[in-house]
């Protein structure tokens, strides 16, 4: 037996339906983010050091815990971060992409976070936060770290004087999309860092020197394929 509408039935029915097809079209349409350089063209570029680390290759072959260490781990502030926020990078992280430009760091983190935990955490360490934007001062005077969820489970974080600064982690649709090395861990090196190499590690300055008169200089290191690997 056909079902029939009553006239102000049918226009309810057709607006529900035309919002949910416009709400799916948004969010089909929306960035995925998922390779690199989707994450790496998030950050500001301009006379910037990059870094891209792809977490979850060098979880997965054991190369992490031998990169990372156990210091920060045993650190008992970092404990209590997450203790406090069930956050840790060595689990929760998959991809880390950084743009480091004097005083001001950019990092964009895909992974999983308990975004209302650590909005709380903020919270309870004299920041704030307005809707999903937070920010919260640091150990250092004058300095805040900031953050906002650009996806659910992709973070833009940002380190500076300015609490605002996060905002600057977005897409750059104007500028070139760089080249992004396959590596599973690679940081690239401005015309800036390798004209004063006199503020590098000591055993990185002969090497600056001799690449001076490079615009920019990309160093990579692959994930060994396994734990016993070099």
């Amino acid at each position: 037996m056909p079902i029939s509408f009553k006239p102000w039935q049918s226009v309810v029915l057709a607006l529900v339906l035309a919002a949910i097809a416009v709400i799916g079209g948004y969010f089909y349409l929306l960035p995925r983010y998922r390779t690199p350089s989707d994450i790496v063209n998030l950050l500001p570029q301009s006379d910037a050091t990059l870094t891209y680390v792809d977490v979850k290759a060098l979880r997965d072959s054991g190369f992490l815990a031998r990169l990372a260490g156990s210091r920060a781990i045993e650190e008992p502030e970092y404990q209590k971060f997450v203790s406090e926020t069930h956050f840790d990078y060595q689990k929760d992280i998959d991809a880390l992409a950084a743009a480091a430009i004097p005083g001001q760091l950019f990092v964009v983190l895909r992974g999983r976070f308990d975004w209302k935990t650590l909005s709380q955490y903020v919270r309870d360490h004299g920041g704030r936060c307005n809707n999903s934007y937070c920010q919260v001062p640091t150990g250092k005077a004058g300095h805040w770290a900031s953050f906002l969820p650009i996806r659910s489970n992709l973070m833009g974080l940002a380190f500076s004087s300015d609490p605002s600064s996060a905002y600057m982690i977005t897409r750059h649709g104007k500028m070139p999309r760089l080249e992004i090395p396959s590596q599973s861990l690679w940081v690239s090196l401005p015309h800036r860092v390798l004209d004063h190499p006199a503020n590098l590690p000591p055993g990185a300055q002969s090497f600056a020197i001799a690449l001076s008169g490079a615009n920019r200089v990309t160093l990579s290191l692959a994930a060994p394929p396994d734990a016993g690997g070099g």
